[in-house]
């Protein structure tokens, strides 16, 4: 009896003693397997199963407390998001330290695979075990950050990104006061080596030199603050920055060895290009990773990377630059940060469009505005509209939020499968109006584009909310006629990207313009051969008055043009896209509350993307307005 009792004891003993290791085993894998995993830095390893080439790239956001971030189904145009966990290829988290443990979320499974923790607020993450998720953040501690993995992002303020572009420096003049400034960080916040601080002082040294000798370089006045500067005693650290960086056309600035742990360094980087300044980076090596979004912002085309072997050489590196590439680096920066790199939505937007390049999905493209139509004309014994395939079709959604200009292989007027010598293949465009209780002399509007070759189709965008469409207004004239609405009365809806509009080319016209069909094809002809620029008519031109201090603002063809207005005028169909998803919400506010300036919006746009000017397709003297 007591043996019998003893050998149950052991049993159980045994079986504990099992289950223990079992665990421990258990745990150890899957440890084993998150270091392996870390250690390999492989975008892969975090998406590892729910992200397949097959499927469609989608996030899940994780809903925040009260009054936090919230993301609707569209971001910046395009449908990154889903509600349904099950088909999503990645977890998005904005870090909450509130939360105590990342596993109390609820798709977390073992070690975080598909998670990617947005902290931007750069809140202490130490104490928490982060798995393999992706980590977004504007520091790492030393030695913990993975390239090709972890993303750095940059400081973020939620209350200076809504105002940013109000606080930035204009980058024009292009000449400054300085042609070239340091700006030295101290021992205390650098806290390097002697080998490095040796480097620091040798620089120093060199820009003295400079400084004394400035005819003899051809640079330009130079300002450098070294330790023993009396400049720090004027003014304020932060304040004397900004001063400083305002009035230089390049800054030095010395790149910590560890760079991405380094708060003051990244600072001193963002705030200069705020300040319009080209940040000259001293480095013992071009580390593109040591700077935000490192894969995706064009770094090399914003700084000037400078090893320490070669600090003789950083004046006759500037001189090299001309004003046509200063102005570029400037604007390049420029739009950098105020486009990518200051808000929570183009952070996320940028972060999820290299997720998406890294795994090798199909780009995403920009979401066509749907058409609520509300009637269609169709030709006498037509009943559906023949097939229109778009030459030389561009899927002009794929564009990511850093480069917003049509690509440059879209904008050739030849095309090599015809041979040398051929012509283009036909091509239609888009006529789209938009009307507003114009009932009196819609039908004479519309009747005069019968007979113009080349239209796929007429596009009415019905703004007039209050009254029904009249059929008996829309004549058949031998082309398609969609009479579509919006729900919303505004002039915006001129440039929403709707997806009954299958050509690049659109041609938009008022509903009381009257036009000769010949200067339409002309203007068709012009723009074909210049398809990222606005062709018009109607022409605006803008000079300053001296005496009365004030701005001319006329239609005076003589004295040239500085903005064609939209109300006939072709454009390509990739801007409309532009203006109602990316470009600043407060423009399209302000076009919608004054019912008026639109054309100055699209012109400014247009002209900020590809620097070119408007073309005046001819002498607007076949124009006549109802």
């Amino acid at each position: 009896m007591f043996k019998q009792k003893y050998l149950h004891i052991l049993l159980i003993l045994a079986i504990f003693i099992s289950v223990l290791c079992s665990v421990a085993l258990y745990k150890s894998i899957i440890f084993s397997k998150a270091s392996i995993l870390l250690r390999n830095h492989n975008i892969r390893n975090c998406f590892p199963n729910k992200c397949k080439f097959t499927s469609t790239f989608k996030a899940f956001v994780y809903p925040t407390k009260p009054g936090g971030t919230s993301f609707k189904h569209l971001l910046y145009g395009k449908e990154y998001f889903t509600k349904d966990p099950n088909k999503t290829c990645v977890f998005v988290y904005f870090f909450d330290k509130d939360i105590g443990d990342l596993r109390k979320l609820k798709y977390w499974g073992e070690n975080g695979e598909n998670h990617l923790i947005m902290n931007l607020d750069n809140q202490n993450m130490e104490s928490f075990d982060l798995g393999v998720a992706c980590i977004v953040q504007s520091t790492f501690s030393s030695g913990k950050f993975r390239p090709g993995f972890d993303f750095l992002s940059p400081f973020y303020n939620e209350t200076f990104s809504d105002k940013i572009w109000k606080l930035l420096t204009p980058i024009f003049p292009l000449k400054r006061k300085w042609a070239l400034s340091y700006v030295s960080i101290s021992d205390n916040d650098l806290k390097e080596s002697s080998v490095y601080q040796k480097n620091k002082e040798n620089l120093c040294k060199l820009i003295k030199t400079w400084h004394n000798n400035p005819s003899k370089l051809r640079l330009g006045k130079i300002l450098f603050d070294c330790p023993d500067s009396l400049l720090n005693r004027r003014m304020q650290p932060k304040e004397m920055q900004s001063h400083i960086f305002a009035e230089s056309i390049f800054t030095i600035i010395v790149v910590p060895t560890d760079a991405v742990a380094n708060t003051v360094f990244q600072r001193l980087v963002l705030n200069a290009i705020y300040n319009g300044a080209i940040p000259v980076l001293v480095s013992t090596g071009s580390k593109i990773e040591n700077l935000p979004l490192q894969d995706y912002v064009a770094w090399n085309n914003i700084v000037v990377w400078i090893s320490f072997a070669d600090i003789t050489d950083i004046p006759s590196r500037i001189q090299t630059f001309t004003e046509a590439d200063i102005k570029q680096m400037k604007q390049d920066g420029r739009y950098s940060v105020e486009m990518l790199l200051s808000h929570k939505n183009s952070i996320l937007a940028c972060i999820l469009e290299i997720i998406n390049k890294r795994l090798h999905f199909p780009a995403i493209e920009f979401q066509e505005s749907p058409s609520r139509k509300l009637f269609v004309r169709f030709p006498n014994r037509m009943e559906i509209d023949t097939d229109y395939k778009q030459p030389n079709a561009l899927n002009y959604g794929r564009q990511s939020l850093a480069k917003m200009a049509i690509p440059p292989n879209t904008l050739s007027f030849s095309d090599p499968g015809l041979g040398i010598g051929k012509n283009w293949p036909n091509e239609k465009f888009t006529i789209l109006i938009v009307t507003y209780h114009r009932e009196n002399v819609l039908k004479q509007i519309i009747t005069q584009y019968e007979g113009l070759p080349f239209v796929d189709r007429i596009v009415l965008v019905w703004n007039a909310q209050d009254i029904q469409v009249n059929k008996s207004l829309i004549p058949d004239i031998g082309i398609p006629i969609y009479v579509i609405g919006n729900g919303m009365n505004t002039l915006n809806n001129r440039f929403l990207p709707f997806d009954v509009i299958r050509t690049q080319a659109v041609f938009t016209v008022d509903d009381d313009i009257t036009l000769n069909n010949g200067d339409i094809l002309f203007a068709f002809r012009v723009w074909r051969e210049n398809r990222d620029r606005i062709v018009g008519f109607p022409a605006r031109h803008h000079t300053w008055n001296a005496q009365k201090k004030q701005w001319n603002y006329n239609g005076g063809y003589e004295l040239g043009l500085s903005l064609t207005l939209t109300g006939a005028t072709f454009l390509h169909k990739h801007y409309f896209y532009i203006y109602s998803y990316v470009m600043k919400s407060a423009i399209r506010e302000f076009v919608h509350k004054k019912m008026n300036c639109e054309d100055l919006a699209m012109n400014m746009l247009v002209a900020h993307i590809t620097k070119k000017s408007p073309i005046k397709a001819s002498y607007p003297s076949t124009i006549v307005s109802q």
